[in-house]
Order: structure tokens, then C-alpha cells, then sequence
């Protein structure tokens, strides 16, 4: 069985790791959903200057809002917090329970019990 090397890419920060020795160097990319929906110009330019060759995968990272809502949100300054701005922007293609809860409380498996609710979760996943 061969073993597939893929690079995460997670902030605009990394992109100086994406440096390959050779084209074969990683199987693939895998991008943060995140960040496609925060900066996908940003993305979409990383794609064809900097990967433009390799595979992909984008990571739905819907386990961010299982968390507590601490992890996807920032202090401001008046001592409120709110949802971080790739964070809100997922949100908002998920929408739903995720849209819904999204920095006040975690999403749990029981929102989505319902068939029609859980099918548009995956729909705006993959889409």
C-alpha cells in the first residue's frame, strides 16, 4: 500500500511551506474551508501560482462548531466576543444550525436530526 503525503493549508502564513523540491513532492493540498470562504480571490490566486498542479481537497471543518464557542470567536475590545471573520463567513454559507449557534453555543449531532436540515448541510459542504 503507498502513502499519499498531502500539505494542510490552514492561514496565508504558510504559504512559504508550499515549496516543492519536485512536482511529486506531495500528492495533494488540503485547504480549509474557512479560508476559501473568507479570501477565495487570495485562494484562488495561491491555486494557480503556487499549486497549480496538484490535487485538492477542502476541508469542510464543521468540527469547529461542535467546540466551545471560545475557540471560534475573539475578545474585543468592549469585552463582547464575536465569531472570527472566516469563521462568520462559513457560517453564513452553512447556514442552518450552524448559522443559527455559531459562536454562542456548540452544535450538537440532534440539530440535525431531521433529514432535510442535515441534507442541506451536506449539500453546502460539497458545493
Amino acid at each position: 500500500m503507498s502513502k499519499n503525503h498531502w500539505m494542510m493549508f490552514s492561514t496565508f502564513a504558510e504559504q512559504r511551506h508550499f515549496i516543492y523540491p519536485d512536482r511529486s513532492t506531495y500528492y495533494g493540498v488540503i485547504i480549509n474551508a474557512n479560508m476559501a470562504a473568507y479570501a477565495p480571490d487570495g485562494m484562488s490566486d495561491f491555486v494557480l501560482t503556487k499549486t497549480h498542479e496538484q490535487r485538492y481537497l477542502i476541508d469542510p471543518q464543521t468540527h469547529a462548531f461542535q467546540h466551545d464557542p471560545s475557540h471560534v470567536t475573539v475578545l474585543r475590545d468592549d469585552g463582547t466576543r464575536s465569531l472570527k471573520r472566516s469563521i462568520d463567513r462559513l457560517a453564513n454559507h452553512y447556514d442552518g444550525p450552524i448559522r443559527k449557534h455559531a459562536g454562542r453555543r456548540p452544535v450538537l449531532p440532534a440539530m440535525f436530526s431531521e433529514d432535510e436540515v442535515l441534507r442541506e448541510l451536506v449539500e453546502r459542504c460539497i458545493t
